[in-house]
C-alpha cells in the first residue's frame, strides 16, 4: 500500500485560506451550476438570496406619527393672536388620527388633531406634541409647549426605506432582520429567489466504528457534523446509513456509486499515513483527481480534496475535534461560497488575552479551545485560558470550552498576556 508519508506529496501544505480558496474553486468547477429556488419569506431564513432586492414601496409609506400625541402646525404657535398667554392654545378637531390609514381631516388654523403611533399626519399638520406634554386646558381645546421644534416627533416618508432603495445584497445568508426588511419593503407575499441547497452526504470511515457501546468506537463525528450543516446552515446534508469500512474495493464501490448523487461527499477519517489509511487509494481507483492533501492547520492537518464526476471529495480527519475545527474553518466555508453566499473574511472575532505561554511550530496555524473569564478591570481584555483537556479526540473540550483562539501562522513562542482572536462557538452557529 502506498502511504503519504511527507509533505511533499501534492504539494507543501497549504495555509488556511488559499486551502479555502482552492476547495471553492474546486467546488463551483466540479459541482453543477448554482440552481435557484422560490421559496416563501417565512420559509427563507438561513437561506442565501439569489439576487440584489430594493424596497418596491415606501417605507413608511406616508409621513406619519412617531408617538401618541397631537399634531399641528408648527407655525400656528408663534401666529398672533393678541395674546401671548393663547399663544399656544390649540383648539382640538372633532376625530383622532389612528394607525393603518390616511389621514382623515384637514386641520383648520390653530387646530390640533390626536393622533396615535404610526397614524398619517392630517393635511396641514408637520409637527407631533407627545401625549404627556400636552396641558388640557378644555374638552375641546390643549396648549402645547413652545420649546418644540418643528417636525418632532414625525416620520418622513421613505425615512426607513424609499422606493428603490437596496434593502438585501445578493448573496446574503437571510435571518430575521433582513426577513424583516424585506416584509416592509413590499416583498412579503412574493417568492424569494434564494439558492438552492448544495447537497453533501457525511460518511464516517473506519472499522473500529459503531453505533453502540461494547468495545467499537461510536461514531460521533456523522451526526455532529450533519447537524451543524443541515440545522445551522441550511446545506442539505444527510448522514449515510453505514460506516464505511477501511477497505479500498469497499471505498471505490462507494464513491463510483455515490459520486453523481451528491455534490459534496465529505468523509471522516482515513486520510492520514497509516496502514488503514486507505480512502485516497479508493477514490483514485473510482477515477478521482485528488486536489490538495494535508493544510497548515491543528489539530487537523491532514485533510483531502479531490474532484470525481461532478463530485467533489472533502476528506477530514476521524478525531471529533479535529473535524469540527477543519469543517469549521476549511469545508464550511468552501460551502458557503460555493452555496452563493458572500462571506467575505468570513466569522466575527474578538480580541482576548492569553492567561498561559503558548508553543507552536512556525508553520501552522493552531485552534486551542479556551474558556473566558470576566473582565473587572477597565480597558482590560477578557482573559482566555486553556480547557483542561485538549486531545483532539476530547469532545468534552468542545463542551466545556467557550470558542477558539487561533494562534497565527508565523508565530511560535507566543507569551501571556499577549492578544489573540477569539472566535466563540456562537459565531459558527453552535
Amino acid at each position: 500500500m502506498v502511504q503519504l508519508s511527507d509533505d511533499r506529496v501534492h504539494g507543501d501544505m497549504l495555509q488556511i485560506k488559499p486551502a479555502v480558496k482552492a476547495l471553492s474553486a474546486l467546488m463551483l468547477k466540479t459541482c453543477q451550476g448554482r440552481a435557484v429556488d422560490h421559496v416563501g419569506l417565512h420559509e427563507a431564513d438561513g437561506r442565501v438570496l439569489a439576487t440584489d432586492h430594493v424596497a418596491i414601496v415606501n417605507v413608511p409609506p406616508y409621513q406619519n406619527s412617531a408617538v401618541d400625541g397631537y399634531a399641528f402646525a408648527h407655525a400656528d404657535l408663534d401666529r398672533d393672536t393678541g395674546s401671548d398667554a393663547n399663544a399656544n392654545v390649540f383648539n382640538l378637531m372633532p376625530e383622532a388620527e389612528f394607525a393603518g390609514s390616511e389621514a382623515r381631516q384637514a386641520l383648520r388654523p390653530g387646530s390640533a388633531a390626536k393622533i396615535t403611533t404610526g397614524a398619517a399626519l392630517p393635511t396641514g399638520s408637520d409637527t407631533v406634541c407627545m401625549l404627556e406634554d400636552i396641558t388640557m386646558i378644555t374638552p375641546s381645546s390643549v396648549s402645547i409647549p413652545r420649546a418644540l421644534s418643528k417636525s418632532d416627533n414625525v416620520r418622513p416618508r421613505g425615512e426607513d426605506f424609499a422606493a428603490g432603495d437596496l434593502i438585501a445584497r445578493g448573496g446574503t445568508r437571510l435571518n430575521p432582520i433582513s426577513i424583516a426588511a424585506l416584509a416592509a419593503g413590499g416583498h412579503g407575499n412574493k417568492p424569494i429567489a434564494v439558492f438552492a441547497k448544495r447537497r453533501v452526504l457525511i460518511c464516517s470511515t473506519g472499522d473500529e466504528l459503531g453505533t453502540q457501546s461494547g468495545g467499537s468506537v461510536i461514531d460521533a463525528n456523522g451526526p455532529m457534523l450533519t447537524t451543524l450543516l443541515r440545522d445551522r446552515w441550511q446545506i442539505d446534508a444527510t448522514l449515510h446509513n453505514a460506516v464505511l469500512p477501511d477497505d479500498p474495493t469497499a471505498i471505490e464501490t462507494f464513491f463510483r456509486s455515490e459520486a453523481n448523487r451528491w455534490d459534496v461527499i465529505i468523509t471522516t477519517g482515513g486520510v492520514s499515513t497509516g496502514e488503514r489509511d486507505c480512502l485516497r487509494l479508493g477514490f483514485e481507483a473510482a477515477g478521482g483527481n485528488l486536489g490538495f492533501w494535508r493544510v497548515a492547520i491543528k489539530p487537523g492537518r491532514p485533510i483531502a480534496v479531490g474532484g470525481l464526476k461532478t463530485c467533489v471529495w472533502v476528506g477530514l480527519p476521524g478525531n471529533p475535534v479535529a473535524a469540527m475545527v477543519t469543517m469549521l474553518f476549511i469545508a464550511l466555508p468552501a460551502l458557503r461560497v460555493a452555496g452563493g453566499e458572500q462571506i467575505g473574511e468570513g466569522y466575527d472575532y474578538q480580541w482576548v488575552e492569553l492567561t498561559h505561554d503558548a508553543r507552536k511550530k512556525k508553520s501552522r496555524t493552531e485552534f486551542v479551545r479556551v474558556n473566558i473569564g470576566d473582565t473587572t478591570t477597565p480597558g482590560q481584555l477578557p482573559q482566555a485560558s486553556r480547557v483542561n483537556k485538549l486531545g483532539a479526540g476530547m469532545i468534552s473540550s468542545m463542551v466545556h470550552g467557550d470558542g477558539l483562539v487561533e494562534l497565527q501562522y508565523g508565530d511560535d513562542n507566543i507569551a501571556a498576556g499577549t492578544p489573540v482572536r477569539f472566535t466563540p462557538w456562537k459565531q459558527f452557529g453552535l
